[in-house]
């Protein structure tokens, strides 16, 4: 019998776990899933000043405790900048990875950044719940561009199954463009050596840079 590995979802900037809830039944049909809350996000308490390292390093804690991996990590935008993290720093965790419309270290366009810090301040005015936390994790992208770029130059991912999923709306075209670009370097990898093929895909999403090496699963 084929071993499905357990998969861990990591939300997007400011994001609780319950927006993974309409895709949850469909996952936990076929493995193991674990939705979690960044401290300060959804049920969690905060904790001081998030860090690119205590992002990682609350990730890693996570699977320490949810028992033996390895671990099919599926990150969203600044997920799926983590989960990345991850998989290069401790690679025999990881046995997949799954970027939707993951962020990237040198996607900070003037535009984005502004869009960023408006966004975060309203939260904090409107005395949203865990504002704060979404307003310090807008930040990080930003102060730790140059360790991140470090990072990728100098550790590729591990050879497993990446698939990556671009979006096709929400930005002008030309910043759409580069940050498909940015993220079929992801798909591609230094190590895998293979384009990547998009592929059809929905009214809001398409398949877009995919690698994908290794075993898969049914």
């Amino acid at each position: 019998m084929t071993h499905t590995p357990p998969v861990v979802l990591v939300t997007a900037v400011g994001t609780a776990a319950g927006t993974w809830a309409p895709l949850l039944p469909a996952l936990r049909a076929r493995s193991r899933v674990i939705a979690y809350d960044r401290p300060g996000l959804g049920m969690r308490p905060p904790a001081p000043g998030p860090t690119l390292a205590s992002s990682v390093a609350d990730l890693a804690a996570l699977l320490d405790s949810a028992g033996p991996g390895p671990y099919v990590l599926v990150g969203h935008s600044w997920g799926g900048l983590l989960v990345q993290v991850l998989a290069r720093q401790q690679p025999e965790r990881v046995a997949g990875l799954v970027l939707l419309d993951p962020a990237h270290e040198e996607f900070r366009p003037p535009l984005v950044r502004a869009a960023d810090a408006v966004s975060g301040a309203l939260l904090v005015l409107r005395r949203a719940p865990g504002a704060r936390t979404v307003r310090a994790e807008y930040r990080l992208a930003t102060r730790h561009a140059s360790e991140l770029l470090r990072l990728r130059a100098a550790r590729a991912l591990p050879d497993v199954p990446v698939t990556v999923l671009s979006a096709s709306r929400g930005l002008p075209r030309r910043l759409r463009t580069g940050w498909t670009r940015l993220q079929a370097g992801i798909a591609v990898g230094p190590a895998s050596g293979t384009p990547w093929c998009p592929a059809p895909g929905t009214t809001s999403t398409r398949t877009g840079p995919r690698r994908s090496r290794g075993p898969s699963w049914p």
